[in-house]
């Protein structure tokens, strides 16, 4: 009988900065980009505007310092949510 062992897949973890393995997949690493005509200093900043697309808000999270303080304010329910059907 011949007996393959088959590897068990290698995790990736990339919920931590960019100087980590695979950081740079993090939606809070620095890897800016141009978008919509707005430069997002990471695609955390975009993520959490796209909830309040088309608001003084959205464009207050774009230009905040940090991606934990644009997760803070996309997270906050103090201003509503954009409408599902855009």
């Amino acid at each position: 009988m011949v007996v393959i062992a088959i590897p068990t897949p290698m995790k990736i973890y990339f919920y931590s900065n960019r100087e980590k393995p695979y950081g740079c997949l993090s939606n809070f690493s620095a890897h800016g980009f141009t978008l919509d005509g707005h430069w997002w200093p990471t695609s955390e900043h975009y993520f959490q505007a796209q909830k309040l697309v088309g608001t003084f808000y959205a464009d207050h999270i774009r230009q905040v310092k940090t991606p934990k303080d644009a997760a803070r304010l996309g997270r906050q329910r103090t201003q509503p949510l954009r409408s599902q059907q855009l």
